[in-house]
């Protein structure tokens, strides 16, 4: 905190930190100051579809860019939204292979993935993930709304890049979106509501492993988001 007596040697020994400083680095050669304005501008013209779709809640008054030290992707506090562009190097940055991060984790850490990582974290803040009722069911529907609103939000950007699959990925989930549903709907799964089997589906990583190596990770989160479509 700002008040503690130790803030600002800490902060000092952050910014003069060799490596912290060869980030910034980084984080300038890639994103230019145009290349912020346009990410804001995106941000800017979700943040006016979204007044549209619910003129009385909140929205963000501003959008800034930093450097997080490797922790975190997005924050969104006071109205500000901010995006941690360290955290976006590109998925052959050295900074991860010293980190040795999983291949699934860096292939979203791109360019392609801030407007709309920054966009669905913010969203969450915004509807409260607390039910009492906290089975597999109200977890696939809850993010299914989640990605419905970032469609409405961001209609420009891809499927694949919103829930961070590859396009191979989300071919698979189209082509066995019948099984998928079939694998839910057995043993009343749905109303499954041991967190550990929750997380195994709503859990990133490199495939779903209960159903398949080739099956993507977070399925129950396209399939909620596939039960809101064909609802709405």
């Amino acid at each position: 905190g700002v008040t503690d007596s130790l803030y600002s040697q800490s902060m000092l020994r952050f910014i003069s930190d060799k490596d912290m400083k060869a980030a910034y680095d980084a984080v300038k050669k890639m994103y230019s100051d145009n290349d912020v304005e346009l990410m804001g501008d995106q941000i800017t013209d979700a943040v006016t579809r979204y007044k549209v779709f619910f003129p009385k809640r909140n929205t963000p008054k501003q959008f800034v860019t930093f450097m997080s030290g490797f922790n975190y992707n997005t924050v969104y506090t006071d109205s500000t939204l901010g995006i941690g562009l360290d955290m976006y190097l590109g998925d052959k940055s050295p900074f991860y292979q010293m980190m040795q991060l999983p291949k699934f984790r860096t292939r979203t850490m791109t360019k392609d993935f801030v407007v709309s990582d920054a966009v669905r974290s913010w969203l969450i803040t915004e509807f409260d993930n607390a039910e009492p009722v906290n089975n597999l069911l109200y977890h696939m529907i809850f993010y299914g709304k989640l990605f419905y609103v970032a469609d409405a939000l961001l209609p420009d950007i891809q499927d694949s890049i919103k829930i961070g699959y590859t396009t191979k990925q989300l071919q698979i989930c189209k082509k066995n979106k019948k099984n998928y549903w079939g694998f839910f709907v057995k043993d009343n799964m749905l109303f499954e509501n041991d967190l550990k089997i929750v997380t195994e589906f709503t859990a990133d990583g490199p495939f779903t492993r209960a159903i398949s190596s080739e099956c993507p990770p977070r399925i129950a989160m396209w399939i909620g988001w596939q039960i809101v479509e064909s609802y709405m």
